[in-house]
């Protein structure tokens, strides 16, 4: 198991959460019908809430968790808020209190997603995707040959998305077996979007379109790895936040690399 990297969060953190859970009303796909079910909200990683911010309603309320930080947090439509710290997944009852917490092996970056069945999905660094059942037991996981800081993704017919350190993105079927494997180079780091036509987005040594059959849509080289998470537009392009492209001028490919 290879240590990850820490930040410079002190070791002993908190969550500091208000009751947000519970307010959406509409579904995305295969995700759970809650107010943040994902990282960056949605398939489409837009970040944003359909919701203006309400005024805070409930009690605030702290959680300490021994173990640093490193991943977001994601809401059940129970309420159940979904993070982890040190080196298990935490589930948090929406008053602040603890319902469960399983083991994922090791420490990760990779935030929760929240199937509408209520099974949660998380990546770690033990190179093992989690898929772990609304009552704190395992369901399975399985192993991807590299660590995993990637969120997952969860794709309208269920089938789950998330990129690892062994140079490729994994579309995992709900029942744990393998449906596809691509080449993306190094996509540990970067979390796949998923457009409404299905198109997964990823980067890794190049921001990669991949078709939902697993096969390569095109794949745009910018001189450096692409380490953000791609967001898709209202348009049919998706747009990149940031990468770590050099100068060298940027050209367009029709194959995976």
């Amino acid at each position: 198991m290879r240590p990850i990297r820490r930040s410079s969060t002190p070791t002993l953190c908190l969550i500091a959460i208000l009751a947000l859970a519970g307010l959406c009303n509409c579904a995305y796909g295969a995700l759970a019908n809650s107010a943040w079910p994902m990282f960056r909200h949605d398939l489409k990683h837009t970040a944003l809430s359909q919701y203006p911010a309400p005024a805070p309603t409930g009690t605030p309320w702290k959680y300490y968790i021994g173990g640093t930080i490193l991943s977001g947090c994601s809401f059940a439509p129970d309420g159940t808020v979904y993070t982890s710290g040190g080196t298990s997944l935490y589930a948090l009852n929406s008053n602040g209190t603890l319902k469960w917490q399983i083991s994922i092996g090791a420490s990760t970056r990779s935030t929760p997603a929240v199937g509408s069945d209520g099974v949660v999905y998380i990546g770690s660094t033990d190179d093992k995707l989690y898929a772990i059942n609304s009552n704190g037991t395992l369901k399975w996981s399985y192993n991807t040959g590299g660590d995993i800081s990637s969120s997952p993704a969860i794709g309208t017919d269920g089938t789950i998305y998330v990129g690892s350190r062994s140079g490729y993105l994994y579309a995992m079927n709900a029942n744990g077996t393998l449906k596809w494997r691509r080449t993306t180079g190094d996509a540990h780091m970067t979390s796949p979007a998923v457009g409404a036509d299905g198109t997964i987005y990823i980067g890794g040594n190049a921001l990669n379109a991949i078709n939902p059959n697993g096969t390569v849509k095109w794949t745009y080289v910018a001189g450096g790895n692409f380490v953000a998470s791609p967001a898709h537009g209202s348009t049919a392009a998706p747009s990149t936040l940031t990468s770590t492209a050099s100068a060298r001028p940027a050209r367009r490919s029709g194959t995976s690399r």
